[in-house]
């Protein structure tokens, strides 16, 4: 008797779905959402952005789901459900939060609205992916060659070239990835006594975006931008 009450005021807590939205339901709901992510608001020439990140989820693509935390109530006819989920293609794998508001109405739960959190399409694995050693020369080439910031921070003073994060998803129909990545620089050398000290625009350090496309067999460079 003492454990079926703990059950119960377990379930009141939300602790069980407890009449809630049923996991089967969550994924079903999932696989009509596109995700459309910008990493970064950096625009070329055309002013497309080159940080825009795509997933159109289909139902067999979501390999992995779990809940996370969930708020239930029944007599409000709410239901709030944080969420992991892993999305797979041909090509990656690639991780995302989600938060689900779902509203009880005479036909069942219905979901009020999604919430995918920054709405980051992480890479958990991905096939031939570009190795670090590439991705660095290739900050370093776009380093080089993009002029004005070449002129104020030489790619020879470059110190550190860190990949912060690795994202996935669709553009323009074909598999992309998106690296942020960071670089240091080494500091200016000290003027000699009596002479005026340069000054370090390099101090700072500089962010890069760097997007690959799948050309069917391997990662292609699509472009590297810092700002």
């Amino acid at each position: 008797m003492v454990l079926l009450l703990g059950l119960f005021v377990f379930n009141s807590l939300g602790g069980f779905s407890g009449g809630g939205v049923s996991e089967r339901q969550m994924r079903t709901d999932m696989a009509k959402l596109e995700i459309y992510w910008n990493i970064a608001n950096v625009a070329n020439a055309s002013g497309s952005l080159i940080g825009v990140l795509e997933w159109d989820i289909q139902p067999n693509q979501i390999s992995k789901f779990k809940i996370v935390n969930r708020k239930t109530n029944l007599e409000a006819g709410i239901d709030i459900i944080s969420a992991q989920a892993e999305l797979r293609n041909d090509v990656m794998t690639v991780s995302m939060d989600l938060e689900f508001l779902y509203r009880k109405y005479e036909q069942g739960w219905v979901l009020d609205r999604d919430i995918s959190i920054d709405n980051e399409l992480i890479v958990v694995n991905v096939r031939d992916k570009p190795t670090v050693a590439r991705v660095e020369q290739d900050v370093r080439d776009g380093h080089k060659n993009d002029r004005e910031w070449n002129g104020w921070c030489p790619v020879h003073r470059i110190k550190d070239i860190t990949i912060e994060g690795i994202y996935g998803g669709m553009d323009s129909g074909k598999p992309s990835l998106v690296y942020y990545v960071t670089s240091s620089y080494n500091a200016v050398p000290q003027a000699q006594p009596g002479q005026l000290q340069a000054p370090d625009l390099c101090s700072h350090g500089e962010d890069w975006i760097v997007k690959y496309q799948w050309n069917g067999s391997r990662w292609s460079l699509v472009r590297v931008s810092g700002w």
